[in-house]
C-alpha cells in the first residue's frame, strides 16, 4: 500500500523548559585552594564538603551530596538528572563512569593525610544497566583499602533509585609524600667551550628618565629585535636579556667578535651606544642558561669597556690574530672577583 500522506501542517515541537539554568551556567561557588587541601586531613575536608562549609565546582555541577563518612568508607547521593542524558532517556555511560570515579577518589580522601597526595595508577568500571534520567536520587557506596606498601585500592558501587545495581569500579592509587613529589630534579650540566658576549646600553637610566616609560620600552624592543637579528646572522644563541643589555654565546671567537661589531654599529642608528665584552672559555650549559668563571669574566670585561667600545680578553685577541681585525691595547685591568689583572683590548 502507498504510504499515507504526511500531516499538514507538521505539529510544532515544544522545546523543554527547565526550572534551572544549564549546569555550566550555574554559579559554581568558591573554590577550595589546593594549599588548603594539602594542609588538611582528607576526612576533615570531606566533612566540610558534606556540611556545606566548603563547596567545590564539581559537587555543585553534579548535585552530589556526601553522606556517611568514616575512615576508608563513604556514601553519597547524586540525582539521575535529565542533564546527564545522552541521546536516550537513560543516564549516559560516561556520566556513570564519572560518578564511580568520583566516589572512588572521595573514599580515598578519607585516608589522605596532610602533606600527602594520591596519584592514580589504573581504573576500571563495569556497567550493568543504565538508569532512567528521571531526577530520582542514585546511591554511591565506596570504600578504600591499603594494599602493598603505599598502594591503595578504592572501590565504588552505584545503585539506582530502585536499588538496582548500575555499575561498579575501582581505582588503584599510590600515596606520595608531597615533599618528595615537589623536589626538583637535578639538572644535568653540559660543559662546552664558548665565546661569551655581554652588552650593556650606556647611560640607560638617564635615557629612560628622559624618554619616559612608553618611549623607552619601544626603544628597548627595537634594540632587542636588532640584537636577535645580528646574533642569528652570526650563528649565535641569545642566552638572556639583562634588562638593558644581553648575554649571548657563540661557537667561535670570530663569530662573537663579528656580532659585537655589527651590533654596536647597527644600534648607532637608533641613537643607542653600547659597551660590549668578549671572552672565550669553558662554560656549563644548564637548560637555557650558562654559568662558569668564563661567563663572570666576560661580564667584568664588558663593565670595563668604554662607551661605544668592544673590549676583548687576550684569549679572544690571540685566537683571531690571523684575521683582519685590529686591536688597541687598553692596558691591564684589575677585574672584580679575579686576583690577577687581565690585559684588555679594544676593537678598532
Amino acid at each position: 500500500d502507498p504510504a499515507p500522506p504526511p500531516p499538514s501542517p507538521f505539529p510544532r515541537i515544544e522545546q523543554p523548559v527547565w526550572a534551572t539554568p544549564d549546569p555550566w551556567q550555574r554559579p559554581p561557588g568558591p573554590k577550595v585552594a589546593t594549599s588548603v587541601w594539602e594542609a588538611t586531613d582528607g576526612i576533615e575536608g570531606l566533612r566540610a564538603l558534606s556540611s556545606g562549609s566548603w563547596r567545590t565546582p564539581t559537587l555543585t555541577l553534579f548535585g552530589m551530596q556526601l553522606q556517611a563518612i568514616s575512615d576508608g568508607r563513604l556514601t553519597a547521593a547524586v540525582p539521575a538528572s535529565p542533564w546527564f542524558r545522552g541521546k536516550s532517556r537513560q543516564v549516559a555511560p560516561g556520566m556513570i563512569a564519572n560518578f564511580i570515579n568520583m566516589a572512588c577518589w572521595f573514599s580515598g580522601f578519607t585516608l589522605h593525610r596532610a602533606g600527602n597526595s594520591f596519584a592514580g595508577l589504573d581504573d576500571h568500571v563495569r556497567f550493568f544497566r543504565q538508569p532512567v534520567a528521571d531526577g530520582r536520587p542514585m546511591r554511591l557506596e565506596a570504600n578504600s583499602v591499603r594494599g602493598d606498601g603505599d598502594q591503595f585500592i578504592h572501590e565504588a558501587v552505584l545503585y539506582d533509585a530502585d536499588n538496582n545495581l548500575v555499575a561498579r569500579g575501582n581505582v588503584m592509587a599510590v600515596m606520595i609524600d608531597n615533599k618528595r613529589r615537589k623536589r626538583q630534579q637535578q639538572r644535568v650540566a653540559e660543559r662546552a667551550l664558548c665565546t661569551i658576549l655581554f652588552t650593556d646600553i650606556v647611560d640607560s637610566t638617564r635615557a629612560a628618565g628622559a624618554l619616559g616609560d612608553k618611549a623607552w620600552n619601544a626603544l628597548l624592543e627595537q634594540h632587542n629585535d636588532i640584537a636577535r637579528r645580528e646574533i642569528a646572522r652570526c650563528t649565535g644563541t641569545v642566552v638572556k636579556n639583562t634588562g638593558d643589555g644581553l648575554l649571548a654565546r657563540f661557537a667561535t671567537p670570530a663569530q662573537g667578535l663579528d656580532c659585537a661589531v655589527r651590533l654596536r654599529d647597527a644600534l648607532k642608528g637608533l641613537g643607542i651606544s653600547i659597551r660590549a665584552g668578549l671572552h672565550m672559555g669553558e662554560c656549563e650549559i644548564m637548560d637555557d642558561d650558562i654559568i662558569g668563571t668564563a661567563v663572570n669574566l666576560a661580564s667584568r670585561i664588558q663593565a670595563a669597556a668604554l662607551p661605544g667600545e668592544v673590549f676583548v680578553s687576550s684569549t679572544v685577541r690571540d685566537l683571531v690574530s690571523g684575521s683582519a681585525t685590529r686591536f688597541e691595547s687598553r692596558g691591564e685591568h684589575q677585574l672584580k672577583g679575579f686576583e690577577e689583572p687581565w690585559r684588555l683590548w679594544s676593537v678598532k
